[in-house]
């Protein structure tokens, strides 16, 4: 199941002190520029084997520059 939150909601999460797990699909050399405290990089191109490596469980939030990729 696939939702969108806001800037603002994600924000209001990391805030409340939430348990998730933040994944920025951006490439490395964005990733390098500016990174949220705590996010995982998992770039996009990677995701589709990486994932596997996620806790089934957890809430997980993907993170892009824009929100076309995540």
């Amino acid at each position: 199941m696939g939702f969108t939150i806001t800037v603002q909601e994600l924000k209001e999460k990391l805030d409340r002190g939430e348990k998730f797990v933040l994944i920025d699909v951006r490439e490395p050399w964005e990733y390098n520029i500016c990174k949220i405290p705590g996010a995982q990089l998992i770039p996009l191109g990677t995701l589709a084997t990486e994932y596997k490596k996620l806790d089934p469980s957890a809430e997980i939030v993907l993170h892009c520059h824009m929100g076309m990729r995540s």
